[in-house]
Parts: structure tokens; sequence; C-alpha cells
């Protein structure tokens, strides 16, 4: 299907990270942590899941915040955040997927990605696999799926959202999130919506870190205005002017490929813009 590339304008942006935190506190005490080393030091010791989430504010590295996030999952409290699995098989259904799984995600090329002139960063629910799989952090699914050249479903439509945004495509340069770390099942419950209230920090860090131009949510309505209310909304003022879009999941297409197409033609789109501390959007 042919797709009209839109329109982008490009911002001379700068951003400094301080040693404020988010809330506009000083945090100099304790110094920053800037690589997984330091985040593993910093990590040690540290025996609740609130005691984590504050060293988000002293986090400059994103491999770093992945580490602290793993770490977060196995202190985490609660099963409502934890999928159950919908299998009609009677020994599978209704069993939790493992506490302490984690997908890693991010760059698919860390180089590309930082010296492309539009950075797009790509956000989706979950990923479907799990168990010891996703505990290395090299096997970043989508990054293979690129490496290898595979084409499916997520490729494909990617690619297309790329065409449409930049006129070209470009899968290295790009940043590929699921907000559920955790993984999941082949349906997305009442857990996700735990899940993205519980880690919403971590989700908006790991925005701010990955420092993208352009944010694509692939995702359906209701949930796109989940992440807009609990996770965009609190994106530090140091980045600014981001143009967000939504689009609908890759999965979608089978569901619904002519609604999916239309989507594609005409996409939900912002753009943050934040001044003097009040978030602004602008709608196209």
């Amino acid at each position: 299907m042919d797709v009209k590339p839109l329109e982008i304008r490009y911002y001379d942006r700068k951003v400094h990270f301080t040693g404020k935190d988010q809330k506009g506190g000083t945090n100099m005490k304790e110094s920053r942590i800037t690589n997984v080393n330091e985040a593993r030091k910093a990590i040690n010791g540290v025996k609740s899941f609130e005691g984590l989430k504050e060293l988000l504010g002293r986090c400059d590295s994103h491999n770093a915040l992945l580490e602290i996030w793993r770490a977060a999952h196995l202190l985490e409290t609660g099963d409502k955040t934890i999928p159950k699995n919908p299998s009609k098989d009677p020994k599978k259904k209704g069993e939790p997927i493992c506490k302490d799984s984690f997908s890693w995600d991010g760059y698919v090329d860390k180089c590309q990605y930082e010296s492309s002139k539009n950075k797009i960063l790509f956000i989706l629910k979950e990923n479907y696999v799990h168990g010891e799989y996703m505990y290395i952090r090299e096997n970043f699914w989508f990054r293979m799926c690129v490496e290898d050249r595979e084409i499916n479903n997520y490729t494909t439509s990617i690619e297309e959202i790329q065409t449409k945004i930049c006129g070209f495509v470009n899968l290295h340069e790009i940043a590929y999130i699921n907000l559920n770390k955790r993984g999941g099942f082949s349906e997305s419950n009442n857990h996700l919506k735990f899940y993205i209230d519980k880690y919403k920090k971590f989700i908006t860090k790991q925005i701010e870190l990955l420092i993208p131009d352009v944010i694509v949510l692939c995702m359906d309505t209701k949930l796109f205005s989940e992440v807009k209310i609990h996770c965009l909304d609190s994106i530090s003022n140091n980045i600014n002017d981001i143009d967000v879009y939504h689009f609908y999941h890759p999965e979608y297409k089978k569901r619904n490929k002519k609604a999916y197409e239309e989507k594609l033609r005409n996409p939900r789109h912002y753009c943050i813009h934040k001044h003097n501390g009040m978030l602004q959007y602008r709608t196209n």
C-alpha cells in the first residue's frame, strides 16, 4: 500500500541531566548511575521496590535503568501486574508467568539511532515470549528480527509506519520498547493496566533516556490514553517538542485490515511541548 510521507519538524534540542530529580529536589549526595556495573552496586542492599524506584533519579544510563527495572520485578509485592495463562488446557490455565521474567529492549542499533536526524521510538504493549530466553540482554527479540532480516507482522508494520513518517526505511535507526517488561501470553488482561500504573516512573525514565524526536504508540485507543496520562504527561521539562503518533498494534492488521490501513493513512498526531512546567499538546 502506497503511503505519503508526513512532514516532520526538526527541533534543535539539547538535553542535560543535572543533579535534580524529577520533582525538582537535589540529589547530589550520591553519585550518578552511568553504567550497568554502577547500577548493580546501587541495587545491592536495596530491599524494597520503592527503594529501587528512588534510584531512578540518579540513573543516566539506559542499560543501567533496565538492570534496576529487572531487580524491581523481584522486589515487587502482590500479583496484579503478573499475567496468568489464558490457555484452555486445564493444566496450564491460570498459571502465572514467572515473576522475575524480563524482556530486554531499547535501541536496535545504538550508534545508528543516536546519529539519526529523526530518532523514532516505537512503544508496544508486551513481549509474548517468556522464560529463560528473556533473561539474556542480547536476546532483544525485535533486534534479532532486524539483524536476521526476518519478515513478520511486526517488522512489516514498523517499516510501513517509518515510511509514513520519514519516507524511508532503516529499522536499525529506531528504538523499540514494550511497556510490560515481564512479558505475557496471547491476551492482555487487567494486568497490563496495573503494570503501567506500578512502573510508570520506569517507563517515563526509559523514554527520557532514549531522547526521541518522535514517539509512535502502537496500541488500541484505550491503552494510548492510559500511556498518555501515566507516562507522557510526566516527561521531564528537559525533553521538549516531541511528535507523538498513534497507530494500531501490528497484530490488529489480522483482525481488521481495513481499520488498520485507515489508521496508517490518518494517524492521531500530537506535539508535546513543555513550558514552565506546564504540558501543552498541539494537535495537527
